[in-house]
């Protein structure tokens, strides 16, 4: 018995390892969609990862010609030489790949040779393909734009694990796609634009608000991209890296040897390193406090972000969010041009100390302004190479603006430092708000029968794979019992007035209601109830918010269960 427990515990620890290289790769090429702005390197990379991670001998990427009747070999590993950039194959269904676009959904090959479903294209039969899977390339409209596939010589077996990373690395391929087309598109018009200069003046104007539209909307996918990879990140990289986490601990609770300790305890710091290293990612990516904040809470936290480049900021705020409701595509633009502007201060200026200053004066405008007293520039001389430059990051920020109908005015002299002040017109009548997600009916509780003498708590998070992995090792305690659970704000204020918890355990970034606003309706009917906040991140402004709704304690998903119990414990004075 006692070796049929080490074998499970090295088996599980495999496992905790295994899955943590898969989600390092997925982060890393997501990184490198995001950067690379060569799309050959990009399909080549990801396909070298798939080789090496799901120990196949070919990979493949496969281009949906626009006659919509065949596949081009765009990018391979492992296929004779001369095939990649040539090779064609049909989509129609009697092809894997044809079959995976009618069916719309992954195709698992075990045995080529035994398919019914369809027959083994010369492609694979020629490099004798045993067994593969392959999954759709679709842009956000589903819309397909090729397929994805890995095949092995080798009989063999692909898991759910398998599957889902497949289509992970398909998914990312996807944004490298759609991004790498709306870059030729800006290149098209722009040279469009340069070829009929000298004989359609009158359509210069023209073209030019086009260009700046087009500027604006790959700003705007990038931001969208960037915020979808983010979320993916969190919804599964994170979540599963936590769970993972949650796991370790009920591991070590079991009896180990100290070799196993060891082991286990090397596992847990590589699950810290990779979890720190996804939050950063995540807000690198995408920071998640300007759509949960908004820009004045957003700028906040980027003045706090460039100290690591050695630069001071210091945010001047005339008005808050709560009184400054922006459009989110005017906050994502407003965000970056003061993003760019500081890292101009950080590569130009020679000074360590800027300023942010906000400015809502009269309701027709918003001003921002960014500052500094180092070198200065001759402004004149900048004006002309804005003019002949179109490389040149000030006039990036010009175009921005007038995008929103807005402008942009700098002032420097050498020596003296500069200043850029941004304006927008704002009408906050014309705001959008943002639409409700319908109510759904709360989550029953999870038990008819409660425990005495128990601390009675409410789980509230919206991926049921960590209130699963939390509530069975709360659950497992002899002195806490979970007797419901909420998969947004308002399911969790509905239970709390229903069930009457000791404790909610509130995510505060969830559906329909966020935990601040959930902590708040809580604690305004019912205060004695103590509220933990749970968050993926631990910045300042996300504490302060949910602590002036009135929240308890705030810990991050990254601590360990322990530190889960003893908080849950503390806060019923045992």
């Amino acid at each position: 018995m006692k070796i049929t427990r080490i074998r499970k515990a090295e088996t599980h620890a495999g496992d905790v390892s295994r899955q943590q290289q898969v989600l390092e790769v997925v982060a890393a090429f997501g990184q490198l969609a995001i950067q690379e702005r060569d799309l050959d390197q990009v399909m080549n990379e990801s396909i070298r990862q798939l080789c090496a991670t799901l120990s196949v001998e070919m990979a493949k990427v496969l281009e949906f010609l626009p006659d919509k009747q065949a596949f081009l070999l765009r990018a391979g590993i492992g296929w004779k030489e001369g095939l990649v950039g040539h090779a064609v194959v049909g989509a129609g269904p009697e092809s894997q790949a044809g079959y995976t676009l009618a069916s719309n959904e992954p195709v698992i090959v075990t045995d080529l040779s035994q398919e019914t479903r369809f027959s083994g294209p010369s492609l694979l039969v020629d490099h004798a393909v045993v067994s593969g899977m392959s999954c759709l390339i679709c842009d956000q409209n589903g819309n397909p734009l090729g397929v994805l596939g890995v095949h092995s010589s080798a009989k063999r077996s692909f898991s759910v694990e398998d599957v889902r990373f497949l289509q992970t690395m398909a998914n990312i391929l996807a944004y490298a796609i759609h991004r790498k087309e709306v870059e030729i598109q800006l290149e098209s018009v722009k040279n469009s634009l340069e070829s009929r200069v000298q004989e359609r003046t009158q359509a210069l104007v023209h073209h030019q608000q086009r260009i700046r539209n087009l500027s604006s909307e790959l700003l705007l996918t990038e931001q969208r991209e960037r915020r979808r990879i983010s979320t993916e990140l969190h919804d599964y990289l994170a979540q599963l890296l936590v769970v993972g986490k949650i796991k370790l601990s009920q591991l070590q609770q079991a009896d180990l040897s100290e070799q196993q300790g060891v082991i286990a305890k090397e596992v847990e710091d590589s699950l810290d390193e990779a979890l720190t290293y996804t939050r950063d990612l995540m807000a690198q990516i995408s920071p998640p406090i300007l759509y949960e904040f908004g820009l004045v809470a957003a700028l906040g936290w980027l003045a706090d972000k460039m100290s690591r480049y050695d630069l001071r900021v210091t945010v001047t705020s005339h008005v808050d969010d709560a009184s400054l409701p922006l459009p989110e595509s005017t906050a994502v633009i407003l965000y970056q041009v003061v993003r760019e502007l500081l890292f101009n201060v950080v590569k130009h200026a020679k000074i360590v100390d800027a300023g942010i200053e906000i400015i809502h004066d009269s309701p027709e405008v918003v001003c921002i302004d960014v500052s500094d007293l180092g070198c200065g520039f001759d402004q004149k001389a900048i004006l002309e190479t804005m003019a002949t430059s179109p490389k040149f990051g000030l006039l990036n920020v010009q175009e921005r603006m007038e995008s929103l109908g807005g402008y942009c005015e700098i002032h420097s002299r050498m020596g003296e430092g500069t200043r850029v002040r941004i304006t927008i017109p704002y009408s906050a009548d014309g705001t959008p708000s943002k639409a409700r997600t319908p109510f759904s009916p709360i989550i029953s509780p999870l038990v008819t029968e409660a425990k005495t003498g128990v601390i009675r708590v409410v789980l509230a998070d919206d991926h049921p794979i960590f209130r699963e992995g939390l509530g069975t090792l709360l659950n497992a305690c002899l002195d806490i019992q979970v007797v419901g659970e909420a998969e947004n704000g308002e399911q969790a204020v509905e239970l709390a007035r229903t069930l009457q918890p000791d404790v909610v355990v509130m995510d505060i970034n969830m559906p329909v209601m966020n935990g601040i606003e959930a902590t708040r309706l809580i604690k305004d009917s019912q205060p004695s109830i103590y509220i933990i906040g749970l968050s993926m991140h631990a910045d300042q402004i996300v504490k302060q918010g949910f602590s002036e709704a009135g929240g308890n304690r705030y810990i991050t998903k990254g601590d360990s269960f322990t530190s889960f119990a003893e908080v849950i414990r503390s806060s019923q004075g045992k």
